[in-house]
């Protein structure tokens, strides 16, 4: 597959972390800032458009990280890189201390999760059909966690948390109802984890 020749500049300042997902023909991009707050911007792929940067709503900042992710847009593969504090492509207002952020899509629906200064799962979501966010983020729960992924299957979002005692915990959320199940420990012995990562094999 061919690449353009050169990297666009698509905007942003003082951009430390960014992470990207699919949305039909748009790629959604999520980049925590110097203040740590997380900002949105999104590209149309049919035409290689980038909106301006907006502040995620919901109250939550001093993010540190953006979990990784591939957005895979209709016909091209699209790759962000954050350089010298600004976004390059080859393609939120959040006030309690985030440490850790996962993005999963699910149809038109993005979903948000952070680890908040509480060390707990938080929630928020946006639907790119509607234009709109959720006016709050939600509290789920957990405590102590470290680390957060999560990977979409079919109308549910899977959340795996680290724990702050090297445990790999669960918890789903069904989209349908908004409803979340209680944590989980994944099976299997493992310690010292630094990180972790999910995806769906669809």
């Amino acid at each position: 597959m061919p690449w353009n020749d050169a990297w666009t500049k698509a905007g942003g300042t003082g951009l430390t972390r960014i992470s990207s997902i699919s949305s039909g023909n748009t790629v959604e991009l999520y980049a925590v800032g110097a203040n740590g707050r997380i900002s949105n911007a999104s590209m149309n792929t049919t035409n290689g458009a980038w909106s301006a940067f907006a502040e995620v709503a919901g109250g939550l900042a001093g993010a540190s990280d953006v979990a990784a992710a591939v957005a895979v847009a209709p016909s091209k593969v699209t790759l962000a890189a954050a350089s010298n504090s600004t976004l390059f492509t080859q393609s939120v207002k959040l006030d309690t201390g985030a440490s850790d952020l996962a993005v999963s899509t699910v149809n038109h629906t993005v979903h948000v999760q952070v680890i908040g200064a509480d060390g707990a799962l938080h929630a928020q979501s946006g639907d790119y059909l509607a234009g709109a966010w959720k006016p709050a983020w939600t509290k789920i729960g957990g405590i102590g966690l470290t680390r957060i992924t999560s990977a979409p299957a079919a109308n549910a979002v899977h959340v795996y948390a680290v724990s702050a005692d090297g445990k790999v915990l669960n918890t789903v959320l069904d989209t349908t109802t908004g409803s979340w199940t209680y944590w989980r420990q994944i099976p299997g012995t493992l310690t010292s984890q630094t990180d972790l990562t999910a995806t769906t094999n669809q």
